[in-house]
């Protein structure tokens, strides 16, 4: 198992680019397992967070099939990946279904 100290990277994870840089660290380790340690990190973005949120979930060749995990999650940022997983799951669940428009009572409005 691989730790990785975000620390180490930027004190603030505030941009995609960071979060590249997290992403070489991963593919460089030969280890399957890859924690990702959030030691002093008390603030993310919302664009960070989405990637963060991303990489965690792949588990596909690109990765190696390696798993990554977080720990020691400031409430800060947890709560950043806590909105940024509500805004992900309420688009899976927006209805798709364009409805009908009365052009006629539109008219009287």
């Amino acid at each position: 198992m691989n730790n990785i100290a975000l620390k180490d990277i930027s004190p603030m994870l505030s941009s995609r680019d960071v979060i590249s840089i997290i992403k070489q660290r991963i593919q460089e380790t030969t280890d399957r397992r890859v924690v990702l340690d959030f030691s002093n990190i008390s603030f993310i973005s919302r664009s960070a967070a989405h990637e963060l949120l991303q990489l965690k979930d792949q588990h596909n060749k690109f990765w190696n099939f390696k798993k990554v995990s977080y720990q020691n999650i400031s409430p800060e940022v947890n709560q950043m990946f806590a909105i940024v997983e509500k805004q992900k799951n309420s688009k899976r669940k927006l209805n798709t279904e364009i409805p009908e428009v009365n052009f006629e009572e539109l008219k009287n409005i």
